[in-house]
């Protein structure tokens, strides 16, 4: 369930980035959501590794 969470949030973070040219400096709220998958890949990833040693 995480990495589907973060698999969304990059492509929402991916998709505002892309619309620079209809929505301005709003679509650098586009960030957000690269950051949280960002810190989702980073927890899934401390948490294997702590589950396996």
């Amino acid at each position: 369930m995480r990495i589907a969470c973060g698999i969304f949030n990059v492509v929402l973070g991916v998709a505002l980035l892309a619309s620079v040219p209809w929505t301005g400096p709003l679509a650098l709220l586009g960030l957000l959501p690269l950051a949280g998958a960002a810190l989702i890949f980073w927890t899934v990833r401390r948490l294997q590794a702590s589950a396996q040693g």
